[in-house]
């Protein structure tokens, strides 16, 4: 969970790492220089820096566009058969 103080009334919540992560993947090709939260006391829109939030967020890892993950050489992962 990520803590957030609302800077309108000035309580805390908090985000689910989860919703956050699948925001940033869905509008990554946009590349946003911020994430838009909602207070849950308020209902004011706050901006949180990307840069902030994803400091926050696990380690997703290095992942193709096929979901495999990528290796140092630049190459994914392939069982080869000799």
């Amino acid at each position: 969970m990520l803590n957030v103080k609302c800077f309108h009334c000035g309580k805390s919540f908090a985000l689910n790492e989860d919703v956050v992560a699948a925001w940033l993947e869905e509008h990554k090709e946009e590349r946003p220089k911020h994430y838009p939260a909602q207070c849950h006391f308020c209902r004011r829109v706050i901006k949180l820096s990307i840069e902030q939030v994803s400091r926050h967020l696990p380690a997703r890892g290095n992942l193709d566009s096929a979901g495999e993950e990528i290796g140092q050489d630049g190459q994914g992962s392939q069982d080869e058969e000799t």
